[in-house]
C-alpha cells in the first residue's frame, strides 16, 4: 500500500468510520493486553493509517486513537494509550514475522481494510487510488 490523497483528505471521518464497522465495543479491552493474534489488528491499524495517509508517529497515533475512542468503551488518557501502543509496536517489529500469530493477524487485517477499503470507493466515499 502507499498514499492515498483521497483517504488522506477524509482521513478522520475515513478512519472513524473504519473502526465504527470492523471493531467491537470491546476492542480496546482486548487490545490493552498484549495478545498476538490482537496486537496485529492493532498494529495493522496504525500501519495502514500510517502508509495510506503518510503521517508521522504522533499524527497516526492521535488518528488511531481517536478513530478507536469513538467506538471502544473504556479508551484511557491519549498518553495511556500510547504507551499500550507503542509497546504493541515493539513486540510486532521485524522480529515478529517469525511468530506466527502476528504475522497471520497483521496479513488477515490487511485483506479486510483492502476489501473496506474497496467497498468505500464503491460507495463513492473515496476515489479510486
Amino acid at each position: 500500500m502507499s498514499f492515498s490523497q483521497s483517504v488522506f483528505d477524509k482521513k478522520e471521518e475515513f478512519y472513524k468510520r473504519f473502526a465504527s464497522e470492523f471493531f467491537t465495543k470491546e476492542a480496546w479491552k482486548k487490545m490493552s493486553s498484549y495478545d498476538p493474534k490482537i496486537s496485529g489488528f492493532l498494529c495493522g491499524f496504525y500501519t495502514v493509517i500510517k502508509t495510506r495517509c503518510d503521517l508521522d508517529d504522533a499524527e497516526t497515533s492521535k488518528l488511531v486513537y481517536k478513530s478507536l475512542k469513538n467506538k471502544s468503551s473504556g479508551m484511557p488518557s491519549y498518553d495511556e494509550f500510547k504507551n499500550v501502543l507503542d509497546e504493541n509496536m515493539s513486540k510486532t517489529g521485524f522480529k515478529s514475522f517469525f511468530n506466527r500469530d502476528i504475522k497471520t493477524s497483521m496479513e488477515a487485517f490487511e485483506t479486510l481494510y483492502l476489501q473496506w477499503e474497496l467497498k468505500m470507493v464503491d460507495e463513492g466515499f473515496v476515489e479510486n487510488y
